[in-house]
């Protein structure tokens, strides 16, 4: 019986990553160990900063040493851990992104860690291991603060398809808020929708538009020590066809918004965030609409040659000129409502809806562009 046991626990630990190797290794002298080969070194504070990504295994080898990502990466490998601390204590590991490693963080045998605002990515088994013999690490992380204020629905998704938001019911007013990922919360306060979750929890947030307008999306992600970076996309044209996708871009790292002007599940543009209004990927998504309609290849490739003219006229600085052609394009459309519709609409005709979106998406942009 002995023998069995044994040979079930050596094959056991044979299965397991072998977390304990590593390729870059921290340590308490002049040089920081190899951190001058991939960072700072302090030796006053005993602090590595990070000056780039890494792909390899970072170990801690001595106590009262801090580790700052400075939001770089690290990705190892599934076999092996992103950071790796044995039997160490009063270390300090904040401001990383660990990513596509066997875990990101393993802390083993260790004591009186301080594990602070770092963010975990597909890491395979675990993102955080605090096993065996560890006790009394502080574990604290980012919050990533979401808010909208607009005609869409704000819904968030975790790696496991958890979802927070509100739910509605097609066929009644009735409506429920929903708050399945771990440790998040989510508001209304009049046109404004708030939506609260760890950083790393967030793997998704989708909009899905309830009518003609614009939105603006903001993500304040605040660290555990109060300060903040905020991410924002500025006054981006919907209607109530667009779904809208935010999430992280895998070799950027950064967030990125995606367009479905149809909701035909085939994203037509991906924005990057910007502070300020940019006409030009509004007038991008716009065309897109039209692309996207079922009108004639007439009507449809004449309403992107305005559009088309009206970027070129914003890219050489003549904004009184984009104006001019917007308020042309506006008078065209303006007569087509004029028309009587037809008792049976023929096929591929600009509806009286269609005209109207399209109406008011120019007067929106005619308003930014005055301001």
């Amino acid at each position: 019986m002995k023998k069995v046991v044994l040979f079930v626990l050596f094959f056991t630990l044979l299965s397991l990553p072998n977390f304990a190797l590593a390729d870059k290794y921290i340590r308490d002298n002049l040089t920081g160990g190899d951190c001058i080969s991939i960072g700072t070194w302090n030796i006053s504070s005993k602090t590595c900063t990070l000056k780039t990504d890494i792909n390899e295994t970072i170990q801690i080898n001595n106590d009262n040493l801090t580790l700052d990502g400075n939001g770089h990466s690290v990705m190892a490998s599934y076999s092996v851990a992103g950071i790796y601390l044995y039997r160490r204590m009063g270390v300090t590991i904040k401001n990383l992104r660990i990513r596509n490693s066997g875990m990101g963080i393993h802390v083993r045998e260790s004591n009186n860690n301080i594990i602070t605002g770092n963010t975990f990515d597909s890491n395979s088994p675990y993102g955080l291991l605090l096993y065996p013999y560890s006790n009394n690490n502080t574990v604290t992380k980012n919050r990533n603060k979401i808010s909208v204020h607009s005609p869409v629905t704000l819904e968030a998704y975790d790696s496991f398809e958890n979802f927070t938001g509100k739910i509605c019911s097609e066929n009644s007013d009735f409506c429920q808020i929903v708050e399945n990922i771990p440790n998040s919360s989510y508001m209304e306060f009049g046109e404004g929708k708030y939506l609260n979750a760890d950083e790393e929890n967030i793997n998704k947030v989708i909009l899905r538009g309830t009518d003609i307008g614009i939105f603006t999306y903001e993500s304040e992600i605040v660290l555990p020590t109060g300060e903040s970076t905020k991410i924002v996309f500025t006054d981006i044209p919907i209607t109530s066809q667009t779904t809208a996708e935010i999430s992280i871009n895998p070799n950027t790292q950064t967030q990125e918004l995606k367009l479905d002007v149809d909701s035909d599940g085939t994203m037509d543009i991906t924005i990057q965030p910007n502070n300020q209004f940019d006409p030009i990927v509004y007038l991008q998504v716009m065309r897109k609409t039209i692309e996207n309609s079922d009108i004639t290849e007439s009507r449809k490739n004449g309403f992107i040659n305005r559009i088309d003219a009206t970027i070129k006229e914003i890219q050489k600085g003549k904004i009184d000129k984009a104006k001019l052609k917007i308020e042309n394009f506006m008078h065209v459309l303006e007569k087509i409502t004029d028309k009587k519709e037809p008792k049976k609409p023929k096929p591929h005709r600009l509806s009286g809806v269609e005209v109207e979106q399209l109406l008011t998406m120019l007067d929106q942009l005619l308003i930014n562009l005055n301001k």
